[in-house]
């Protein structure tokens, strides 16, 4: 992913869904930053906890701009900038959730970054079950404004005593000055993969994407391949976005210019060798383009890939200006090409359907995508396919704000399958000028019966 702190309290905007919901709000109190989690086992959202970012002399440690759930580990971003005397450059606090402990909430350890208060140490963060023991990767991009630096990824192993240890600090090999490497990490189980938006290699600000691999024969991450966007004419911004899945890897560039016009965007996906084993395989990895150069007809409009979701053989690729979410499917091994169904999903009104496809989220035959500036204050539509293949996406519900406009309703998402049930998330961060909500997340379960989901919560911040 690649999160972006917003300027003020915002409870929604970060979220992480397992056996709890996190949610983050990295602009209250000035900015610092809180986090809260709910109990949401059982059907119903019970309140655990709001967890505040270090305290330090001047506002704006961000904490919450991302967060990271794997399993009961949750790690904390808080990039910055942090003030006063012997200032870090961003924390990251790891804690243990675990609802059986007496108590469920425990923090295990705070890891301090970079050597400037600007470091942005903990902008992004992932977790991964990596080997045999669990692995965090922090993004560190802005070493980018110290002339003659660069940013960099933080690497940490859990050492299994209640430890994390640096295990390494991974650049790319042609380091330069505000390339934004960092700016956007993923992690699956032994893949770690970086964007770096704003590289220049083959065009000004083309962006680059780096993999590394975990070989557990020599301990360490290994360099596997940069890949440079095809095509690429300058500001295309290619790794702004990154998305990880065991052996897959997609790369958004929304800068990117494809056959219809200039900055149109494009997805471009690769996956591992066959033997699955690219650390001793000298081939390269595939890209298989996705653009929108089929819809000649169309206006160019840019941000397309700005958001992406998979699931199985199914990709849904959003351009939230266009209000367009494109259908991609792939048949076959890996290697098999992902092509076009020349066929979108579509909102029950298209011109009122403001960012249509800015935030995605999939599980099997069900999708939820997100129209955060639709109607009063935001939209967030529920399609199932019926055909199993990706071919016929019907509208069964349609969220919208309760009680009139509060913002922006599905700027954040989380779907996940939790004891059995599939679990929504839906986060509506409010309207940074209206001082008297500070934001809601709705909670949902799915109804097999009535093929909706249904309502378990609506959860508003316990700070204000």
């Amino acid at each position: 992913s690649n999160p972006i702190g917003p300027p003020s309290g915002q409870f929604g905007a970060s979220l992480a869904l397992g056996d709890v919901l996190v949610i983050g709000d990295p602009g209250a109190n000035n900015g610092d930053g809180v986090v809260h989690i709910f109990d949401v086992v059982g059907g119903a959202a019970n309140f655990i906890a709001t967890l505040h970012g270090p305290i330090h002399v001047e506002p704006g440690g961000n904490f919450g701009n991302d967060v990271a759930l794997l399993g009961t580990t949750l790690a904390i971003g808080a990039p910055g900038p942090l003030g006063g005397a012997g200032a870090v450059g961003g924390r990251v606090s790891i804690y243990d959730v675990n609802l059986g402990k007496g108590s469920p909430v425990q923090l295990d350890v705070v890891l301090e970054g970079g050597s400037h208060e600007l470091s942005q140490f903990g902008f992004s963060v992932a977790l991964s079950e990596s080997g045999a023991t669990r692995a965090l990767a922090a993004g560190m991009p802005g070493m980018d404004l110290m002339p003659g630096d660069h940013g960099t990824v933080e690497v940490y192993r859990d050492s299994g005593d209640g430890q994390w240890l640096l295990e390494a600090s991974l650049a790319p090999d042609a380091t330069s000055n505000m390339d934004g490497f960092g700016t956007a990490v993923g992690m699956g189980s032994d893949l770690l993969a970086v964007g770096a938006p704003y590289t220049t290699s083959t065009a000004p600000a083309n962006g680059t994407g780096i993999i590394y691999r975990f070989s557990p024969t020599s301990n360490t991450w290994l360099y596997e391949t940069t890949i440079h966007p095809v095509g690429a004419t300058g500001g295309d911004q290619f790794g702004a976005a990154v998305a990880v899945s065991s052996d897959r890897v997609v790369f958004g560039g929304p800068g990117l210019s494809s056959f219809v016009g200039e900055e149109t965007g494009q997805a471009l996906l690769y996956e591992a060798p066959d033997d699955a084993v690219w650390q001793n395989d000298l081939r390269s990895t595939v890209p298989i383009v996705l653009d929108r150069s089929f819809f000649g007809g169309e206006d160019p409009s840019p941000q397309f890939a700005a958001e992406i979701a998979l699931s199985g053989q199914v990709a849904l690729v959003g351009n939230p200006v266009a209000g367009q979410v494109h259908i991609y499917r792939r048949d076959g091994a890996v290697g098999s090409p992902w092509q076009s169904l020349f066929m979108q999903v579509f909102p029950p009104d298209q011109e009122e359907a403001g960012g249509f496809g800015a935030n995605i989220v999939m599980s099997d035959d069900i999708a939820v995508i997100a129209a955060p500036y639709a109607g009063i204050g935001g939209e967030v539509y529920v399609y199932k396919d019926d055909s199993g293949e990706g071919l016929d996406w019907g509208l069964v519900q349609t969220m919208t704000p309760e009680g009139g406009s509060s913002g922006t309703l599905g700027v954040g998402l989380a779907m996940k399958e939790v004891g059995g049930q599939l679990r929504l998330a839906v986060g509506d961060p409010g309207n940074i000028y209206d001082t008297q909500n500070s934001g809601e997340v709705h909670l949902y379960t799915w109804n097999t019966g009535s093929m909706q989901f249904n309502i378990n919560a609506t959860l508003t911040n316990p700070g204000y």
